[in-house]
């Protein structure tokens, strides 16, 4: 059960969350959808760049400041199944 929370396991998913990126670069338009509204419409587009590569630096960020604070172990994950939303959306 607790090994999501070693530092290898981490490590991994972000250098995937990264090659999936990667991946999806070619694919995607140059516009990404990145939020919806109260009826599942996409009202903020951005730039594929900017779309694309977001959540994986944020899970950098988050994996710093894990050194502080194990509870943000549960941020990362969570950036995970946003990423993967995001690129299913670029790539759709």
């Amino acid at each position: 059960m607790y090994f999501i929370f070693k530092q290898k396991t981490i490590h991994i998913l972000i250098l995937l969350s990264f090659v999936a990126s990667l991946i999806a670069y070619p694919f995607s338009s140059t516009e990404v959808p990145l939020h919806f509204d109260g009826w599942n419409r996409i009202d903020i587009w951005v730039n594929k760049n900017i779309g694309l590569f977001v959540f994986p630096v944020f899970m950098l960020i988050v994996l710093y400041i894990r050194q502080f604070f194990m509870e943000a172990t549960y941020a990362i994950y969570l950036f995970i199944m946003l990423h993967i939303f995001i690129l299913y959306m670029a790539i759709s």
